[in-house]
């Protein structure tokens, strides 16, 4: 059982589930003061939040290092069905792993009820037009020239081709991107009428979090980020979540504030991170996450009470015995 102290002689028992406010959010190297624990010195900013729970006295602290790392060990399925060896999938696993890009992109529609469509992307770039044409070659597709950058190219992956081939890849990067995609896949099959006012909006949520996860940044090592951005999608939460910003830094300033507010179930789990340990087992790890979204609130302000200080005069009592 995992202890909690405020003090050391005050340990207790930390509860394994708890609902709770969060009343405080810090992404900075340094989030509310803290120095010393390991995921905070080896990442560089951190996104850190304080919780407000009947379960203990003070607040709570949880911190989400941002990683886009596979969470969990899987096992390799190298089965197409009659489309390609196996090399050819470790092949692409590799580019699109390292080189890709997958998102879900808009653009605008004046021609249905709904101000845009979306356009699932996945992508290449490299400077190496053979590289590309081979990717092209097995997967079809077509190949630009990037206008930013000189001979600078990029390979987009056919619709057709996501739904036969991304089922069937191990990502590490970003498996959570594709799963993401497939989803959005599976609602955009249908077109016209069919195309509801919430199906639309999970949509939307899909696009949020796929850009979430591609702003982030940090180690191979780290993973509590992705199992964060995982919870807040899996509970409804990213529909009251804004990631505004013209780059990574104000996208995570905005994702800090937007957190404000908002009370959720938590529970601490065990995780398992890429790090081995001897025996060749993962590293494993527990965590607070969100596991039930119960709304957003104003933050009610908690009255602070002041500590006197050395040497100050003490008000003189009213009352009482003289």
């Amino acid at each position: 059982m995992s202890k909690i102290a405020f003090k050391p002689e005050e340990a207790t028992d930390a509860l394994k589930e708890f609902a709770g406010q969060i009343v405080g959010t810090d992404y900075s190297e340094e989030p509310f003061g803290m120095k010393g624990a390991p995921d905070i010195k080896r990442t560089g900013k951190v996104l850190c939040v304080q919780i407000r729970t009947d379960a203990y006295e003070k607040l709570q602290l949880e911190w989400y290092p941002p990683s886009r790392v596979k969470k969990t060990k899987k096992e390799r399925g190298h089965q197409f069905e009659d489309f390609v060896a196996a090399y050819f999938t470790g092949y692409l696993e590799a580019i699109i792993d390292g080189e890709g890009t997958i998102t879900l992109t808009t653009v605008k529609d004046g021609t249905s009820r709904f101000p845009y469509r979306f356009v699932p992307l996945v992508s290449v770039s490299n400077d190496n037009l053979e590289l590309l044409e081979r990717l092209k070659s097995w997967c079809g597709g077509h190949i630009c020239e990037r206008s930013d950058k000189k001979e600078h190219y990029r390979w987009y992956m056919t619709r057709e081709a996501m739904r036969v081939i991304l089922p069937n890849l191990y990502l590490i990067a970003k498996w959570y991107q594709k799963d993401l995609l497939l989803e959005a896949l599976d609602i955009l099959n249908c077109r016209g009428p069919c195309m509801t006012e919430a199906k639309f909006s999970r949509l939307v949520e899909i696009k949020k979090v796929i850009n979430m996860l591609n702003t982030s940044k940090g180690h191979s090592s780290f993973v509590k980020w992705l199992y964060f951005i995982e919870a807040l999608n899996t509970t409804g939460a990213m529909r009251d979540i804004s990631i505004a910003g013209k780059d990574d830094e104000e996208r995570m300033q905005s994702l800090a504030k937007s957190l404000l507010g908002m009370t959720f179930r938590f529970e601490e789990q065990g995780f398992e991170s890429l790090v081995r340990v001897k025996g060749g087992d993962f590293k494993k790890f527990t965590m607070l996450v969100p596991v039930e979204y119960l709304g957003k609130k104003p933050i009610e302000p908690v009255p602070e009470v002041r500590q006197a200080t050395i040497g100050e005069v003490a008000e003189k009592p009213t009352g009482g015995i003289d």
